[in-house]
């Protein structure tokens, strides 16, 4: 017996040994990047609006001003405000992204480099749409997200009644955090209006083109193009082929072999649809994650979605992502926020409120609770295999513990460890005031 005792004190110690020993190697790798350690977080406010006659974009720059935290998670975020039957211009982007549309319906409409049309009219009747092309258009609505590849050309357009709001998160950089202040790293935008061809010779944009002189001139001189607006109001007559008007026009398709290939990218995935929420509890809310098996283009942006719906009082467990940086945009609610970095010393302890932007460096502890009738936020994590390591419930690493190592770590008795491992059943949603918190309940 006091053989056995002794081998399991051993072997306590010698995976308290590892535990400590995986701290210290963490601390020394740290240290490497100590540009992106923080004493404190907060919660981010965009550094800079542009207006236009149509919407507004508001945006989070990668290398803005006090947005060190962006900097290191090598990420920009914008907000896209668009009025009703207003278009945001097309624009090619140096890096990939993922939109959330937080309110409101439209169309979007991508061109991926190298793939020819995917849409043609071909209508056997005269009209004036008659052979048109162009590539995919997809009908977008609230809780959609879309994940679009570096240098796709995007444009969207509210065709709805109410105003369409959309929040980008590009990744401008994969280079590790402690590299960023010694690279410089761009994310550029070009706009498809006027001003992209005004510098070219008119002559040059003619042949180009193939078209008259009169013609390319207009291009050049677009007023759009001259006067900088991202967004504008088009009026009712706008057209383009959509997937669903495509389908009853189906008898009239011309088949597109392209349509089989690599350029027919699942984009869209709506992350808000209950049913296929991959966490849930009754009582304290909902998680859905979207992952490159769900979406596998996100396995070439290297992103991953999250959707979160904490009820009100409902808490989350604290747990830490051990591979990626999280972006988490406050999308309706408010509340209350605890981070702590790896060493257990506070860096953030406030409430985070619809609009808030907030950056969670990878291995920091956050813990989320609701203090409003609900939380509810999207999150872009830096990593589409990012690890989430829960701290207390049914899967955390605490439960998984011997009863000794638990109570060794902690200075406390074996049976108040067993209490601490096994007193939370929930395994990340819950809500304290109704849960069971005695562990003789689970025998």
């Amino acid at each position: 017996m006091a053989k056995a005792n002794l081998s399991s004190i051993t072997s306590s110690v010698l995976v308290l040994l590892f535990l400590l020993l995986s701290h210290i190697c963490l601390a020394q790798i740290e240290g490497q990047s100590s540009l992106c350690q923080f004493d404190k977080l907060k919660a981010l406010q965009s550094n800079r609006q542009v207006k236009s006659d149509a919407g507004i974009s508001d945006y989070w720059d990668f290398d803005g001003e006090d947005l060190e935290e962006l900097n290191c998670a090598g990420m920009s975020v914008v907000r896209h405000t668009i009025y009703q039957k207003a278009l945001l211009f097309p624009s090619i982007f140096s890096s990939p992204l993922i939109y959330y549309v937080l309110e409101g319906v439209g169309l979007h409409g991508s061109v991926i480099p190298g793939c020819t049309e995917m849409y043609e009219s071909g209508t056997s009747k005269p009209s004036q749409y008659e052979e048109e092309q162009h590539q995919t258009v997809r009908e977008i609505k609230h809780g959609d997200i879309l994940a679009l590849p570096t240098g796709s050309a995007n444009w969207i357009y509210n065709y709805g009644n109410v105003t369409l709001i959309m929040v980008a998160f590009l990744r401008v950089s994969t280079t590790p955090p402690h590299h960023h202040h010694h690279h410089n790293h761009h994310h550029t935008q070009t706009s498809l209006n006027g001003n992209i061809f005004g510098g070219l010779d008119e002559a040059t944009v003619a042949k180009a083109f193939n078209v008259d002189a009169e013609l390319a001139s207009k291009v050049q001189k677009s007023s759009n193009g001259i006067m900088g607006d991202r967004i504008a109001y088009v009026g009712e007559d706008f057209h383009v082929l959509t997937h669903a008007l495509m389908i009853k026009h189906e008898q009239h398709r011309r088949l597109n072999s392209l349509e089989k290939t690599s350029c027919n990218f699942q984009l869209r995935h709506n992350i808000d649809d209950p049913d296929q929420a991959d966490i849930f509890n009754l009582e304290g809310g909902r998680i859905s994650i979207i992952t490159s098996s769900r979406l596998p283009i996100l396995r070439t942006l290297q992103l991953t979605a999250e959707r979160g719906v904490v009820y009100d009082n409902s808490m989350m467990v604290p747990h830490f992502t051990l591979n990626s940086y999280t972006l988490l945009y406050v999308t309706w609610g408010s509340g209350r926020v605890q981070v702590t970095d790896n060493h257990g010393h506070k860096v953030f302890d406030g409430e985070l409120k619809i609009d808030d932007l907030f950056v969670v460096p990878e291995n920091y502890v956050v813990m989320k609770e609701a203090t409003g009738r609900s939380f509810e936020y999207i999150s872009i994590k830096t990593s589409d295999k990012a690890i989430r390591t829960t701290l207390a419930g049914r899967v955390s690493v605490i439960r998984g513990l011997p009863d000794d190592v638990v109570a060794i770590a902690f200075g406390i008795s074996r049976e108040e460890a067993k209490r601490l491992k096994t007193s939370r059943v929930e395994a990340m949603l819950f809500r304290p005031s109704t849960t069971k918190t005695i562990a003789s309940t689970l025998h």
